[in-house]
């Protein structure tokens, strides 16, 4: 089994080739490719490379498939005994990212 721990949008995700990771609006259009280059650990079947932070020289492809709202998120602002109430809602920009290739994993 391969995959590969990498860190994107501020946070790390465990990614392996073939398989979607949501993560927050990144600035590409639906069908471009994303190159992470960010690669904290990576596991090719008993062969595991851990980085100091990162490992040099590896890369992981994707590719954009589609760009989405999150659930709504409710903010609800309220003052005891002065009559105020305020409610508002929220939805998140998600992106929805393929991931093609781990590159340089040996």
């Amino acid at each position: 089994m391969k995959y590969a721990v990498i860190e994107a949008s501020g946070s790390q995700f465990i990614v392996e080739e073939g398989k979607p990771i949501t993560l927050d609006n990144i600035d590409k259009k639906e069908g471009d490719k994303v190159e992470f280059e960010q690669i904290l650990l990576t596991v090719d079947g008993d062969k595991v490379t851990i980085g100091t932070p990162h490992v040099a020289g590896l890369t992981v492809v994707g590719e954009v498939v589609k760009h989405f709202k999150g659930e709504k998120v409710r903010v609800v602002n309220f003052r005891a005994k002065a009559r105020y109430r305020k409610a508002r809602g929220f939805r998140h920009q998600h992106t929805e990212v393929m991931i093609k290739s781990i590159k340089g994993v040996k």
